[in-house]
């Protein structure tokens, strides 16, 4: 299960099914609230829809890192390049 701590650079999807609300949490939010140590299934959990009240919702976690992280990721990849 992943802890809120480990995934500090992610925001949380919540996509009511009854009404289309769709906020993006940022997990910094979750651990003030929470407590680091707690899991995303726990947070999932206790979710709620801020707009009807329903708890039915698609959930995902986002990464909302910069373009500049993802490039210095691209880049530590080797590639197999035939010339």
């Amino acid at each position: 299960m992943t802890q809120l701590q480990h995934i500090t650079m992610n925001h949380l999807s919540f996509e009511c099914k009854s009404c289309g609300h769709a906020p993006l949490v940022p997990v910094t939010a979750m651990i003030e609230r929470y407590g680091g140590e707690t899991t995303v299934d726990h947070v999932r959990a206790k979710a709620r829809c801020s707009a009807c009240g329903q708890k039915t919702f698609e959930f995902r976690i986002v990464y909302r890192g910069g373009s500049y992280d993802a490039l210095i990721g691209a880049a530590n990849i080797k590639m197999d390049v035939e010339d």
